[in-house]
């Protein structure tokens, strides 16, 4: 894997304090948003604060960085620390693309977010934004940590050879899928990698070659699949990335999001809203405290989204 762009690097001769711009980024100030810069844990963090709008963030000016390419991924990574989180939020950072909207990631007191997502044409020609989205009753607008923005091109030969890319699990790959549905899960131990949650109809089908699975006739928000993390001997202190590619199968309800969600916390991951008969993907590198706690992750969707039916075309379980 190259690394195209580091702000840890980028911003090695950046002073501590104020922040207004440096390199590939800047501040977004809308209107009187603050940038500091601070030592955290032996790096250079960018504090956004005293923001008066959701949009009030970063730029990144993916445009002024040379050699980009349509395929580079672009990952930020960063914090929400317990004294800058307002008690009755409910947010998540979200990374917006002029090209295909945002991706999202809800946030917990002092958890480390991750914002993965493959650059395309117009992406590299134009400029990121990095800021909140929000729902429900609107409390004060919180801060948050920009603690590392990295640009990566994965120069494999072949990235279809799973075992180069540490791959744990592949559903397109998975030789026991036929057992989603089958009783008395427990008694097959570890040989089910994925499980139904709630009551959802489940068929195994064909896609390009490759195993699929088809959800529908859901009735409740949490009727998914559950990706059986404590099969796949997950090692504490490693870093896991959970991919998914799917499409709504139909229509999908005003205001449906698909999702990650952790069991046994219940915490929602990846946000991604969606419309009829569209294609997603969801992207998400665990931190080091869901790899240890986490059991499960949950592909679901909203309330609005709780009937939508939808294929998944691939599950990848990768260490990176």
């Amino acid at each position: 894997m190259k690394i195209l762009y580091d702000m840890q690097t980028d911003f090695n001769a950046v002073k501590l304090g104020e922040f207004e711009r440096h390199g590939a980024v800047s501040l977004r100030r809308d209107p009187s948003a603050s940038g500091r810069i601070k030592e955290i844990e032996d790096i250079k963090s960018l504090l956004v604060s005293k923001r008066t709008t959701r949009e009030s963030g970063i730029y990144i000016h993916i445009n002024e960085i040379d050699g980009l390419l349509a395929g580079d991924r672009i990952t930020i990574t960063g914090r929400i620390s317990k004294e800058h989180l307002r008690i009755g939020s409910n947010w998540s950072i979200a990374l917006l693309s002029g090209e295909d909207g945002h991706l999202t990631h809800s946030i917990a007191p002092g958890v480390i977010y991750s914002l993965s997502y493959i650059l395309g044409e117009r992406d590299i020609k134009n400029v990121l934004t990095v800021h909140t989205v929000g729902w429900g009753l609107l409390p004060p607008l919180m801060d948050f940590f920009v603690d590392d923005i990295v640009i990566s091109r994965n120069e494999s030969e072949d990235e279809s050879d799973l075992d180069s890319r540490n791959i744990l699990y592949s559903l397109a790959n998975d030789l026991n899928l036929h057992l989603i549905n089958a009783p008395n899960q427990e008694t097959y131990g570890t040989d089910i990698k994925i499980s139904s949650s709630g009551g959802p109809n489940i068929n195994v089908i064909q896609h390009n070659g490759s195993n699929a699975v088809a959800l529908s006739t859901r009735v409740n928000d949490w009727d998914g699949v559950d990706i059986m993390l404590s099969h796949l001997n997950l090692r504490a202190g490693n870093t896991y990335k959970i991919i998914v590619r799917g499409r709504v199968d139909g229509k999908a309800p005003d205001g449906t999001e698909i999702m990650l969600q952790g069991i046994p916390s219940f915490s929602w991951r990846c946000i991604n809203p969606v419309q009829d008969d569209e294609d997603f993907t969801l992207e998400y590198i665990l931190t080091r405290s869901e790899v240890a706690t986490w059991n499960k992750a949950r592909i679901t969707t909203n309330t609005n989204g709780a009937t939508m039916s939808f294929v998944l075309y691939d599950i990848e379980v990768e260490r990176v």
